[in-house]
């Protein structure tokens, strides 16, 4: 209903805002309030230093004597706007914060190496003084793979054709 027509506050990482209104409405019932934040999402993005990854926004709804109100909220960003709609809270005069935050963008992910040929090691004896199992070790096998006229060979335990490749057959010369 009356709003303070100066522009929002930004503190403590929050836009605060403040409105007022009469307790009860003309029925008698407790006067449900209505907030619309529309902001250009270059200036949000600016103001709290985010990248072009997602934005999301919490809202709290607290009164002169510190109680918080519950409201529902409705956050989007489209056409260079960023939009969010506080619902259905009481007050009469109470401070409305809306906290921006943003999740790290996912880090890009880096590609996978093609497998190359390695030689395999080998085992160079060592006397143990205590009697112990010998611990059983996996043999590495070598495989051709084949592509048109290329040929690879991939060394490992359980050796895979790099994507595009096919296995050669024993019988294929």
């Amino acid at each position: 209903m009356v709003y303070d027509g100066t522009p929002p506050i930004f503190k403590d990482g929050e836009i605060q805002y403040r409105v007022a209104s009469v307790h009860n409405d003309s029925f008698g019932k407790k006067f449900q309030g209505v907030y619309d934040l529309v902001i250009d999402s270059k200036v949000a993005r600016c103001l709290y230093k985010y990248s072009d990854a997602p934005i999301s926004a919490s809202v709290s709804i607290s009164s002169s004597d510190g109680n918080q109100s519950v409201a529902t909220t409705v956050v989007t960003e489209k056409n260079g706007w960023f939009r969010m709609g506080a619902y259905g809270f009481h007050y009469s005069a109470p401070t409305i914060r809306v906290k921006l935050s943003q999740e790290a963008p996912a880090p890009t992910p880096t590609p996978t190496p093609t497998p190359t040929p390695s030689p395999t090691p080998t085992a160079t004896p060592v006397a143990d003084p205590a009697p112990a199992a010998k611990p059983v070790v996996a043999k590495k096998v070598t495989i051709s793979c084949v592509k048109g006229k290329t040929v690879k060979k991939v060394t490992a335990v359980k050796p895979v054709c790099p994507s595009g490749f096919k296995k050669k057959r024993e019988d294929d010369s």
